[in-house]
């Protein structure tokens, strides 16, 4: 594992979780993020929606996706600025995340093993082991 990439762990039966990827990986220029899907141990001990694993840290929920999108260039800054100063933005995620499978439904594709073409904006998706979890 790339010790120096940020390495978001998704739901890998959210069609939104999915579409949210292919977005943040086409917003990273620099290739800093790598995607894993959530496995049952990092599910059950943080339900609720996506983790960003860094070398300094785990983010959840709102926070991650702020912290991920710090991270891509030009835009990110700009869009984490917007995020983190709507009022209430963590409570909409919330609300969100709980009913995601209603609002969006489920996939059962794998992100892993059929990736978009390169002709898609952005860069090949990148994927990573998932990390172990931290110490409590």
């Amino acid at each position: 594992m790339d010790q120096a990439s940020l390495i978001i762990l998704y739901d890998g039966h959210c069609a939104l979780c999915h579409r949210s990827v292919y977005w943040l990986n086409a917003l990273d220029r620099e290739g800093l993020l790598s995607f894993a899907p959530l496995t049952p141990q990092w599910s059950e001990a943080h339900p609720g929606g996506v983790i960003l694993w860094t070398p300094n840290g785990v983010f959840y929920a709102a926070d991650a996706v702020v912290t991920a999108l710090r991270h891509t260039r030009p835009w990110g800054p700009l869009l984490a600025t917007v995020v983190r100063f709507t009022p209430g933005y963590k409570k909409i995620y919330r609300w969100v995340a709980t009913h995601r499978y209603r609002i969006f439904g489920l996939t059962d594709k794998d992100l892993t093993s059929c990736p978009r073409p390169r002709s898609w904006r952005g860069r090949p998706l990148r994927f990573s082991q998932t990390p172990p979890l931290p110490p409590r």
